[in-house]
């Protein structure tokens, strides 16, 4: 599977996601570092049994986050491959930081390291102010 028969195979499974090449590009190439290589490892490690809609849910939720954080660097599509990588990062958020080096000296980190930091930093909030946001990983970052 390359990136654009990855982008075909993921419109079945967002049929309203109009703009799904959209910052496909980078989500391939991460997913395929993690060993997320077929369209059943995408449906079993990153949607797992989470829907459209929780994907879309998520995209509001952090987006507002953004909001609220003054944070205008980063917008996020509704109707572009952010929607799965919302799912992604709820369920192996660990995993796709790990993949990216981040802090002084690292040069600008690539979108969806930004994203990831900008989710984690929404879901360490939420945890500190009781607020529920949906993810997988542990705060030890072990999966469960």
């Amino acid at each position: 599977m390359d990136e654009y028969d990855f982008v075909a195979k993921m419109s079945a499974s967002f049929p309203s996601a109009t703009r799904l090449g959209i910052n496909a590009g980078q989500l391939y190439q991460d997913l395929v570092r993690l060993g997320i290589n077929t369209l059943d490892l995408v449906r079993s490690e990153v949607i797992k049994e989470d829907t459209p809609e929780t994907a879309i849910r998520l995209v509001e939720q952090l987006s507002e986050y953004l909001r609220t954080q003054d944070d205008e660097k980063i917008t996020l599509d509704p109707q572009s491959s952010d929607l799965l990588l919302m799912l992604l990062l709820k369920n192996r958020l660990d995993d796709v930081l790990g993949l990216h080096q981040l802090g002084r000296g690292a040069g600008r980190p690539p979108r969806i390291a930004s994203v990831a930091t900008r989710y984690r930093n929404m879901r360490n909030d939420s945890v500190r102010s009781q607020e529920p946001v949906q993810h997988q990983d542990s705060e030890d970052g072990s999966r469960g």
